[in-house]
């Protein structure tokens, strides 16, 4: 009896959860936000400047016609135009750069 007691007592006993180590990703959900934010800022002035290397490409579902939030878009960067005189209803590729 007594060592089932001293076992259930081992395994309820917490350990700290303390380690002294820097979070790698500390607060990354708000850094994320804000760079994708500035993001879509840099690419809407461009597009509004003429640019037509950046592209808003607003989601599917929502009208054209009334502002969205910026996670409601698609920010593309076109490296090369093509010369193509169609464009793929979908695609299961895509390039990323880092």
């Amino acid at each position: 009896m007594m060592t089932l007691a001293a076992v259930a007592m081992m395994m309820t006993t917490a350990c700290s959860e303390t380690d002294n180590e820097v979070d790698e990703y500390a607060d990354w959900q708000n850094k994320n936000a804000e760079w994708f934010t500035n993001l879509y800022n840099s690419a809407r002035q461009k597009v509004s400047s003429g640019d037509t290397s950046w592209k808003l490409i607003k989601k599917y579902s929502l009208n054209d016609d009334v502002q969205g939030n910026p996670t409601d878009y698609v920010i593309v960067h076109v490296l090369n135009e093509g010369t193509g005189s169609g464009s793929p209803l979908i695609s299961d590729t895509v390039a990323t750069l880092k």
